[in-house]
């Protein structure tokens, strides 16, 4: 909104001159409140703040984030991507944060497919077709009670694909996200595509297969 650093520049009297080496030393001292030791580049710190992400939702137990990044790196991708949105501005970026969960969606479905062996002639973007596609086994050689969750499961991804859809057209009908329907909708996303990947991963070949 404002520039970052407002050097010396003359012209510009309403704005407080700062000189480079009062930043450097304001930068200096938040690196040492921030425990870092050393010299490290942009990228670097980004790297290393996802990788401390990765390792939160790690400790949570439950979601191995890792599994989705090895198995669907462009559908991990796109998510992280909704995620790193979330972390800046849930309610300025809603519907970018939407339009990535659709994507990270529909490149999950696609992929999935393709490591079930399956040719479909449907469009990426109808992603229930695709999963129905892959969860149709399951109701053919399995138990009842996992049939029917894998019924519920393609209900489920139905209803989160409901919500991703209404968070990305939000804006045409000038609906107001706040940072919960954001989150809903990322988090949502997140479990439904590693819950199909751990229902499936026992039937599909192994990465690189």
């Amino acid at each position: 909104m404002t520039p970052l650093f407002c050097t010396a520049d003359r012209e510009t009297r309403h704005e407080r001159p700062y000189e480079p080496s009062l930043i450097r030393t304001m930068v200096k001292r938040r690196a040492i409140r921030a425990g870092i030791e050393r010299r490290v580049t942009t990228k670097g710190l980004q790297l290393s703040g996802r990788e401390h992400a990765r390792g939160r939702s790690r400790s949570a137990g439950y979601i191995d984030e890792d599994v989705l990044y090895t198995r669907y790196p462009n559908a991990y991708g796109r998510w992280r991507d909704g995620l790193e949105l979330f972390q800046t501005n849930p309610e300025r970026h809603a519907t970018h944060i939407g339009l990535a969960c659709r994507d990270a969606m529909i490149r999950f479905a696609s992929d999935l497919a393709a490591r079930s062996g399956l040719e479909l002639e449907t469009k990426p973007s109808w992603t229930v077709d695709r999963i129905r596609a892959v969860l149709r086994p399951y109701s053919a050689d399995t138990g009842s009670t996992v049939a029917a969750f894998a019924d519920a499961l393609l209900v489920y991804w139905g209803c989160v694909s409901d919500l991703v859809q209404r968070q990305v057209h939000g804006g045409e009908t000038d609906n107001l996200f706040n940072k919960a329907d954001s989150e809903r909708v990322l988090y949502q996303t997140l479990i439904v595509m590693y819950e199909l990947d751990r229902l499936t991963v026992g039937r599909l070949p192994s990465p690189g297969q």
